[in-house]
C-alpha cells in the first residue's frame, strides 16, 4: 500500500488550518496508508534526523507548514537517500517555497500526485 507521510508542527500557530485541511482530509482517502511526522520542540537537524528514519523509498512526504518545516523536510529527505516524492503545502506566515511550487490545497496535491505530476 502506498504511503503518504504528512510533515507538521502541533506547536504552529496554524495548526488548527493544517488539522483541517489537511490531516483530516487524509483521513478520508482510500487506498493509502496515513503516516504522520509531528515536528518536535527540538533542533531542526534533530527532527530531520528522526524523520530520515521513518522514510522509505516510494513514499510521498508532504510538508503542511512553514519554510522551516518545508525546510527540515527536505533536510530529512536528503539524510534518508530514499527515494521519495514530496509536496509542500504552505501553512506559515510567509510560504515562499510553496508559493514558488504553486500548489493551493491538499485536493490539488493529491490530484497531482495521482496524475504523477
Amino acid at each position: 500500500m502506498q504511503r503518504i507521510i504528512i510533515v507538521y508542527s502541533p506547536h504552529s500557530s496554524h495548526y488548527a488550518h493544517v488539522k483541517r485541511d489537511v490531516l483530516n482530509p487524509a483521513r478520508q482517502l482510500k487506498g493509502y496508508l496515513i503516516g504522520k511526522y509531528q515536528v518536535k520542540q527540538a533542533s531542526v537537524d534533530e527532527n530531520a534526523t528522526a524523520l530520515a528514519g521513518l522514510l522509505q523509498d516510494g513514499d510521498f512526504v508532504i510538508s503542511a507548514g512553514g519554510d522551516g518545516t518545508a525546510t527540515m523536510t527536505i533536510n530529512a529527505i536528503l539524510q534518508s537517500g530514499k527515494h521519495v516524492t514530496l509536496g509542500v503545502l504552505g501553512y506559515g506566515n510567509f510560504n515562499d517555497l510553496a508559493h514558488t511550487l504553486r500548489i493551493n490545497s491538499f485536493t490539488q496535491l493529491i490530484q497531482l500526485y495521482q496524475t504523477g505530476k
